[in-house]
């Protein structure tokens, strides 16, 4: 359904303690599946339908979500090697919003999103942690 699966919850940004090419650790737990990260501390499963890491292609539902928590920055990492892309509806979608929009390749992504966290920002954050 159209649910999301909350992982945990907390009362503030968490940060990424540890990342590389196809997982990424949390708070002590690893996590193989793409990140959304939203700014009350939630880790949202992104769904993967078919996919059991997440399409390449990012699109304009998943960038919605990111934006109706009230991010004021959001952070999209495209992959280690920068393979994923945001879709033309995406991109066209972002380019009207308030909130500034880092669009990365994913380890600079998880950086940008950890200071980010560290300054007491309220940001938001899909990260496509394989390629």
């Amino acid at each position: 359904g159209d649910r999301p699966v909350f992982i945990r919850k907390e009362a503030t940004m968490i940060k990424i303690d540890k990342f590389s090419f196809g997982s990424a650790v949390i708070q002590g737990t690893k996590h193989i599946r793409d990140l959304i990260l939203l700014p009350d501390g939630s880790i949202v499963r992104r769904d993967g339908g078919f996919w059991v890491i997440g399409s390449h292609c990012i699109g304009k539902k998943e960038v919605e979500q990111l934006y109706s928590t009230g991010a004021e920055f959001i952070v999209i990492g495209i992959g280690v090697l920068s393979r994923a892309h945001l879709s033309e509806e995406a991109k066209t979608y972002v380019e009207k919003q308030p909130a500034q929009i880092f669009v990365l390749p994913s380890r600079d992504a998880v950086r940008k999103w950890n200071q980010l966290s560290d300054e007491g920002k309220k940001a938001a954050a899909l990260i496509h942690i394989t390629c």
